[in-house]
């Protein structure tokens, strides 16, 4: 693979995993709680929210795993849905987690203000498509 096409790549995954995370939000999020579905699965079974999404990205790691040994086929329809998920996961186990120790906090000035306006304006576009 060149350069190029790793580049390709890299901006292709990331952003296409940005928008399904996005589009996702609203169906399994609440008007002021991105994770929720995370924390009512964790709720009902006595669990953490962390917990509950490496049970749901396991799914697609296992899937991933499939792929390298041939239970599954590598095609690029594949790569697509079972790549793009195991990231979008692994992304919202990190939400989970840095949820459960409170150190995403742009009240305690912990996020640097403007980062934090510029990421607003741009997941603004980014909804919109």
């Amino acid at each position: 693979m060149t350069h190029d096409d790793f580049e390709f790549l890299v901006h292709f995954r990331f952003e296409k995993c940005k928008e399904t995370l996005l589009k996702k939000a609203r169906e399994y999020a609440t008007e002021d709680e991105r994770l929720a579905n995370f924390k009512r699965g964790a709720s009902l079974l006595n669990t953490s929210s962390a917990k509950i999404a490496m049970g749901y990205g396991l799914k697609h790691l296992i899937s991933v795993i499939d792929m390298v040994e041939g239970r599954l086929p590598a095609t690029e329809e594949m790569f697509d849905e079972k790549f793009g998920d195991a990231l979008n996961y692994l992304v919202l186990l990190e939400a989970c987690l840095k949820d459960q120790q409170n150190e995403i906090s742009i009240k305690s000035g912990s996020v640097n203000k403007k980062v934090y306006s510029y990421i607003q304006d741009h997941l603004k576009n980014v909804k919109n498509l």
